[in-house]
């Protein structure tokens, strides 16, 4: 059984504008070896690549997110810095954004797609048949990222609490038999009510 892993991503450095270097030495100071960088605009990319390479400790894991980005060609200017820079070799894309297309780009330079559920029109089995799809497309076996206050916003309550949360489980099983990586983006809340804007780090 493969070890579960407890990491964070640069939005704990929210109040510092997500900035990576405050989040690699909160990670440091709280010997985190798991982080994810969201990705900043290619204009601003050189110099958060050289934070990296300034307070990358060897022992750290990184797992990259990509912002939007729809074509192959500025998805490659990403693509090839980054090879420079030990990590997970996972890079993560929102559904939606992330056709079979990228995603085989992605896995062209030895990376593996990371796949984060995000369809506000959908149901709740739309994320494992588009998981399916590009496992299928792709040629590569892609990780899964479950973002659980996502999946459960944006279906409910067009649909019930179970419809959700046996739609979680069958993709979870499915994770499991198909042996494909499964990480779960987790959030809390400052109140049980509001919206996105009360989510904090959990």
């Amino acid at each position: 059984m493969n070890p579960c892993r407890i990491g964070i991503a640069n939005s704990v450095a929210k109040q510092e504008n997500y900035d990576w270097e405050v989040t690699l030495r909160f990670a440091r100071r709280n010997d985190i070896s798991l982080v994810q960088l969201y990705l900043p605009p290619l204009s601003q990319f050189p110099r958060a690549l050289s934070q990296v390479r300034t307070h990358h400790p060897q022992r750290l894991r990184l797992i990259w997110h990509l912002p939007p980005v729809h074509s192959k060609p500025q998805l490659i200017d990403y693509l090839k810095p980054l090879k420079s820079i030990p990590s997970d070799q996972i890079i993560i894309q929102h559904q939606r954004i992330l056709t079979p297309e990228l995603a085989a780009t992605i896995a062209q330079y030895g990376y593996t797609p990371g796949l984060e559920n995000d369809d506000p029109q959908g149901d709740p089995d739309s994320f494992l048949y588009y998981v399916q799809a590009i496992r299928e497309t792709c040629g590569q076996a892609p990780a899964v990222v479950f973002d659980v206050s996502r999946f459960f916003v944006q279906l409910y309550p067009r649909f019930s609490r179970e419809q959700i949360i046996r739609s979680a489980l069958d993709l979870f099983l499915y994770c499991r038999e198909a042996a494909l990586p499964l990480i779960l983006h987790l959030i809390d809340h400052k109140t049980l009510q509001g919206g996105r804007d009360r989510w904090v780090p959990f």
